[in-house]
């Protein structure tokens, strides 16, 4: 399945400031997938939205359900973008 590469990567030095004075040392970060960053943005889209739980899913599988949702969303926003 692709995940859209790092988000936000890094690939630097951090700057560690102390009584001593500064120093720095290299980092290399890949970060959260772009598939996670997609599903955590449209997750919170979701949430805010009103949504009928009761009615549609039993409460046990309401998160269940959300964060499948949230994913499928991901998944067709790095579909569109791979056009």
């Amino acid at each position: 399945m692709k995940n859209g590469g790092p988000a936000f990567p890094s690939d630097g030095y951090h700057v560690q400031v102390n009584s001593g004075g500064a120093w720095e040392y290299p980092v290399a970060e890949k970060g959260m997938s772009l598939r996670d960053y997609f599903a955590a943005a449209a997750l919170g889209k979701m949430i805010i939205t009103t949504w009928n739980w009761d009615a549609t899913h039993a409460k046990q599988d309401a998160y269940k359900h959300v964060a499948e949702v949230a994913y499928k969303v991901a998944d067709a926003m790095l579909s569109e973008r791979d056009k």
